[in-house]
């Protein structure tokens, strides 16, 4: 029995729902263009629209006459030192004459480093030249010529005479000591003596013996 093939109209009669689906109601639809739809009422919609426009023109009038964008400081009036070549605002001008590099330029003298020899008053040498007239920082001699800063002392701590060609070591050199330093050898215990190195030195003692009787006797 050969079966019919269902034409293109009847398929589209059928319904799209199932047997399941058959007790549900129809969907009604409806067209948009004969229904006005709002989703904002124009109240709401008009005061959303003055408020931003309010707040635009607020934070646009503010930003406007903001210090910080339309006021720019006047530049601030320096002086120029002559003593030290440092510019000062003006008007404060006891407040550079107190400052260091003003004080320096004005009396360079006053910064110069005091001479420390680390002598104590108590030290013959010290006392002599007080009592010739010296003060300390200036130069031995009469015109002022001679050695401001003694001759620095050195320890001598080798036997060698003075003016002897040596080479010179430093004594904190760790490996110059480690080498100049001999090891120092173990004792070891004296062996018995032969019988016939017990008779060399028994004759060695009579000899000498014999030696000073004969100086006495002569």
């Amino acid at each position: 029995m050969s079966r019919r093939r269902a034409s293109d109209d009847e398929w589209d009669g059928l319904p799209v729902w199932g047997p399941t689906t058959r007790s549900k109601k129809r969907l009604v639809f409806v067209k948009a263009t004969g229904v006005h739809l709002r989703t904002v009422e124009p109240a709401a919609r008009a005061a959303d629209e003055e408020d931003s426009a309010s707040f635009y023109k607020r934070i646009t009038t503010e930003r406007a006459v903001s210090p910080d964008f339309m006021e720019i400081p006047a530049p601030e009036q320096l002086n120029r030192c002559t003593v030290c070549a440092v510019t000062y605002p003006r008007g404060r001008a006891d407040e550079h004459h107190r400052s260091l590099a003003h004080l320096i330029a004005a009396d360079p003298s006053s910064i110069t480093p005091s001479t420390q020899y680390g002598l104590k008053s108590t030290n013959l040498g010290w006392q002599a030249l007080q009592q010739q007239g010296w003060q300390e920082g200036r130069p031995l001699g009469r015109d002022g010529s001679g050695l401001k800063v003694p001759i620095r002392p050195s320890v001598k701590r080798d036997r060698s005479g003075i003016g002897m060609e040596q080479k010179k070591e430093r004594l904190a050199d760790r490996q110059y000591v480690i080498k100049s330093t001999k090891p120092v050898e173990p004792i070891l215990p004296a062996r018995p003596l032969t019988a016939k190195e017990i008779q060399r030195q028994k004759k060695a003692e009579t000899d000498q013996w014999k030696a000073v009787y004969a100086d006495l006797n002569a």
